[in-house]
C-alpha cells in the first residue's frame, strides 16, 4: 500500500528506540519532530523520551511502531547522516516521501535552577561503545584556561535540568561528539566547540550550529572500538593551542 502524506492516509506512528544511549534517544526525538514537520502523526517511547519536548503515546490510541534505526550490518558510519538513513528506511516501509524538514536543536524541557555561571562549561567522556571519540588533552585545557583566568567547569557527570542550565549560563560549551552535544543543543546552538574525532564526522551526527574542530586523517570515518595502529592520530594531533584560539575567538565575539 502507498501512503499519502497526512494524517488521513498514514496510520499513527510510534517511534521507539532500543537501549540506553542517550544520543541515539534524542536522535529519535528529532525523528519525530521530522515526521511531524511533514505531517505525520507521530510520538517517541524511548527510555529518555520525558526528557525530550515532543509528543508522547496516550494510552487510548493505536500505533504503528517504528524503530529508529540507522546502523547497517558492518556498523558502517562513512556515508550519509543518521536520520536521513532514519527517513530512507521509513519511506521504504511506508512508501512515503517524507523530507528532511529538521529542527536545528532538540527541543527538551527545561526548568531553571539557581547553577553557577562560567565562561566554559566542557563535556569531557563519551559513552562507553568507543574511547576514540574522547580528548586526550581535556587536563590541560583546564589548566590553560585558569592560567588565563577564564573560568570552566566539567559538567560530564551533571544530568538533567543542572546540566541544560549550566550550558544556557555559560558563554561557550566545549564538547565531544556524544550525548550531550545532543541534549544540551537547545541551549548550546551558536557558542559550541566540538572537538571530532576520527571515529565518524560530524555530517553523519550533528545537526546544530556548532563549531567543529577535526584533524583530517586518512583513516576516518574509522568506526573502531579499539585497534587503531595510528596512535588515535584523529584527537591525539589536536593540540590544547588549537582548542584555545577557538575559545579566544568566541569570547571575542560574545564581548
Amino acid at each position: 500500500m502507498k501512503y499519502l502524506l497526512g494524517r488521513k492516509h498514514l496510520p499513527s506512528i510510534k517511534v521507539t528506540r532500543k537501549g540506553s544511549n542517550i544520543g541515539d534517544q534524542m536522535l529519535a526525538s528529532l525523528f519525530v519532530h521530522v515526521l511531524t514537520n511533514n505531517n505525520i502523526d507521530a510520538v517517541l517511547e524511548c527510555k529518555f523520551d520525558h526528557l525530550c519536548n515532543c509528543p508522547k503515546p496516550v494510552s487510548h490510541n493505536k500505533y504503528t511502531n517504528f524503530e529508529f534505526r540507522y546502523e547497517d550490518n558492518n556498523y558502517d558510519y562513512a556515508y550519509g547522516n543518521i536520520v536521513q538513513r532514519a527517513i530512507n528506511a521509513f519511506n521504504n516501509r511506508f512508501h512515503t516521501n517524507v523530507h528532511m524538514i529538521c529542527p536545528d536543536h532538540i527541543p527538551v524541557h527545561f526548568r531553571k535552577l539557581n547553577t553557577p555561571n562560567y565562561d566554559v562549561v566542557m563535556s569531557t567522556k563519551s559513552s562507553g561503545w568507543t574511547l576514540y571519540k574522547e580528548w586526550p588533552y581535556f587536563t590541560d585545557l583546564k589548566h590553560t584556561l585558569r592560567q588565563m583566568g577564564i573560568s570552566s567547569c566539567d559538567i560530564s557527570y551533571i544530568h538533567n535540568y543542572a546540566c541544560l542550565n549550566y550550558v544556557n549560563n555559560a558563554k561557550i560549551y566545549v564538547g565531544i561528539d556524544n550525548g550531550m552535544a545532543h541534549y544540551v543543543s537547545q541551549f548550546a546552538n551558536n557558542k559550541a566547540i566540538i572537538i571530532q574525532s576520527g571515529y565518524t564526522n560530524s555530517e553523519f551526527w550533528c545537526y546544530y550550529n556548532y563549531d567543529i574542530i577535526k584533524n583530517k586523517v586518512h583513516c576516518s570515518p574509522c568506526s573502531l572500538r579499539s585497534g587503531c595502529i595510528f596512535n588515535h592520530a584523529c584527537m591525539s594531533e589536536i593540540k590544547v593551542n588549537t582548542v584555545i584560539d577557538h575559545i579566544k575567538r568566541k569570547l571575542t565575539q560574545i564581548i
